[in-house]
């Protein structure tokens, strides 16, 4: 069998497409990676009088009634970012769409926090007493 040698033409054509593939990955890579968001941190502010708050990560501790409003930015970037939530138990707490959470009765429940892309989420542990 004949074997078949690339021209001097052929060799440049094919570098410059493999030079060209290897540029996309690069910047494929680059977009993606700058784009992720790995987390949300949430901050919480009390608005009601009087009460107290216990807030540690994931964790939040209100008595009933009490009102907090919920302040989050992503990880690690800490940009302030559009939000929705999912209120695992909506006669424990309500949430409203500005992140006021108002403690209705006593309970445990969950709300999980979505950035608007659906990119990250976190989900925080609420007790109510």
């Amino acid at each position: 069998m004949k074997k078949m040698e690339l021209t001097k033409k052929g060799k440049i054509v094919t570098i410059i497409f493999c030079f060209i593939i290897l540029i996309g990955i690069i910047l494929f890579v680059i977009y993606n990676s700058s784009n992720k968001i790995s987390g949300i941190n949430l901050d919480v502010n009390l608005l009601s009088e009087g009460d107290k708050i216990v807030y540690e990560e994931n964790l939040l501790i209100l008595h009933v009634d009490s009102k907090v409003q919920l302040n989050y930015t992503t990880v690690p970037d800490n940009k302030e970012i559009e939000v929705k939530f999912n209120n695992y138990d909506e006669d424990i707490i309500s949430i409203s769409s500005k992140g006021i959470l108002t403690a209705l009765k006593t309970g445990k429940t969950q709300i999980q926090i979505y950035d608007k892309n659906n990119i990250s989420s976190n989900i925080f542990t609420i007790y109510v007493y």
